[in-house]
């Protein structure tokens, strides 16, 4: 899924189709209505394995936010230095 899919989805711009849900709910091990945003009532009977694989679930949630936050970093600051070289060429006129 590129980037600018994914933004317009995090924004609200652009549904999220159902093909994509699926494929989220695989990569994240996550059942579909946590894809959704639905809010399921909570279990009081759940266990410590429980509560044990939604920390799990949670963590790898978090890692793969911290990996695409820094991947987006690093796109950002290889287009700002290619915009301030473009700007360099063109004798400092923006």
């Amino acid at each position: 899924m590129h980037q600018t899919t994914v933004a317009k989805i995090e924004r609200g711009a652009r549904p999220l189709r159902i093909a994509e849900a699926a494929a989220l709910v695989e990569v994240f091990e996550l059942p579909i209505i946590a894809i959704l945003g639905i809010e399921a009532t909570a279990d009081h009977r759940s266990g410590p394995s429980d509560r044990r694989r939604e920390l799990d679930e949670a963590r790898k949630r978090l890692d793969y936010s911290r990996k695409n936050l820094h991947s987006v970093a690093q796109q950002h600051a290889h287009l700002l230095a290619e915009v301030e070289k473009l700007i360099l060429q063109m004798g400092g006129n923006s």
